[in-house]
């Protein structure tokens, strides 16, 4: 055993100081606070995984313009005539390509349907056709449109004429298009129009010729003669613009009075928005 020291030995060891600040090492010395510090913030670190957006918004997420088209609007595929009259005089469609949108989008399917209301009128070959209309003065127009004909009847039963469907097989947005030629002859026949739709229409550039706003109650009908005016006009035509989502519209189309005759309005190509 080693020598044993006497007890004040002892006590003169314990009482050299507390402990230095500095700890010896390798490379130098270390101090206690260093050290305190380092073990504080020797934490494992957990990487966390953050969810980035994509560079682009889903394609469902977004509207693009697209549009029927009874007259090509310039050169190209993407500005041909895309609508296509049916076997009958009762049928048409479209495919209308969404410009801009992505293949996954699809285009939006648009479909024509005439039906023959009160049982006194016919429809003539023309209707749900493409048609190239007189202009004012009767010259020879230039530009197609899709045709409603008809030929009237002294009948005033209500309803009477015809009603033309249009259904888009999602719903659009923004759709606007104009009808043109409200016309009326001497003795046979005054054109009269309404659309009915579970979407609210807006009408512009109403025409000095036309007289009513377009509903059931108050119908559009031609306030003047002028059948030999020219059949497509600024004066016997109005624009019609749904702004909120619509799937589907009835022309009800008829004559407001005359004992009857071939009578015909035209539809100019069909502008809206869609997506997914």
């Amino acid at each position: 055993m080693g020598e044993r020291r006497p007890l004040r030995t002892r006590l003169a060891l314990l009482d050299r100081g507390p402990m230095p600040e500095s700890l010896p090492s390798a490379s130098g010395s270390t101090s206690r606070r260093q050290v305190l510090t380092a073990t504080a913030w020797a934490v494992p670190v957990i990487a966390a995984a953050v969810a980035v957006p994509s560079a682009s918004a889903s394609p469902c997420t977004l509207t693009y313009p697209g549009q029927v088209r009874f007259q090509s609007t310039g050169a190209g595929a993407a500005n041909a005539v895309n609508y296509t009259p049916g076997t009958t005089t009762t049928t048409g469609s479209a495919s209308v390509a969404l410009a801009g949108a992505a293949a996954s989008v699809g285009n939006v399917g648009v479909s024509f349907a005439t039906t023959l209301v009160g049982g006194a009128y016919a429809l003539n070959a023309a209707n749900l056709r493409l048609a190239t209309p007189t202009v004012a003065g009767g010259a020879t127009g230039t530009n197609a449109r899709l045709a409603l004909q008809q030929t009237s009847s002294a009948s005033t039963t209500t309803p009477r004429g015809q009603a033309t469907t249009i259904s888009f097989d999602r719903p659009v947005q923004n759709l606007s298009f104009t009808i043109y030629g409200f016309t009326r002859s001497t003795a046979t026949y005054n054109d009269a129009a309404y659309i009915t739709s579970a979407a609210t229409f807006t009408r512009s550039g109403q025409g000095s010729q036309i007289a009513g706003v377009g509903t059931s109650v108050s119908p559009w009908t031609t306030n003047t003669v002028n059948s030999e005016s020219g059949q497509t006009t600024t004066a016997n035509s109005v624009t019609v613009t749904f702004v909120g989502p619509v799937s589907s519209l009835v022309i009800n189309y008829y004559s407001a009075g005359g004992s009857g005759g071939a009578q015909a309005i035209f539809l100019g190509n069909m502008a809206f928005t869609a997506g997914c």
